[in-house]
């Protein structure tokens, strides 16, 4: 069953780690996006608020960890995540995304 989510809640955010950072030079960018987000939901979304066209997307789900909280000796259960890697054309960047050096 799909479920209708407009588009400015697709995106979550960046991923900033290394790697995706490193990503960046190659053209690939990292974002968290809506667990039951498609990849053409994640496509419509990334030509709506970046105006671009990804090349592929790339979609991964993270399952949610149960960890135990040791002061209140119950087992707590992190969210569900899914994170796009977004593939563009050589050459083009996203502005909103590309972090700055000193």
């Amino acid at each position: 069953m799909k479920i209708k989510i407009s588009l400015k809640d697709v995106i979550k955010g960046p991923i900033l780690t290394e790697k995706a950072l490193a990503d960046q030079t190659v053209g690939k960018y990292h974002l968290w996006v809506h667990p039951e987000a498609t990849k053409g939901q994640v496509a419509n979304a990334c030509q709506e608020i970046f105006s671009i066209t990804p090349v592929s997307i790339n979609t991964g789900t993270l399952k949610g960890k149960e960890k135990f909280n040791f002061r209140t000796r119950k087992t707590v259960k992190k969210p569900l995540r899914k994170k796009a890697i977004l593939t563009l054309k050589k050459g083009e960047k996203i502005k909103q995304l590309l972090v700055k050096e000193k």
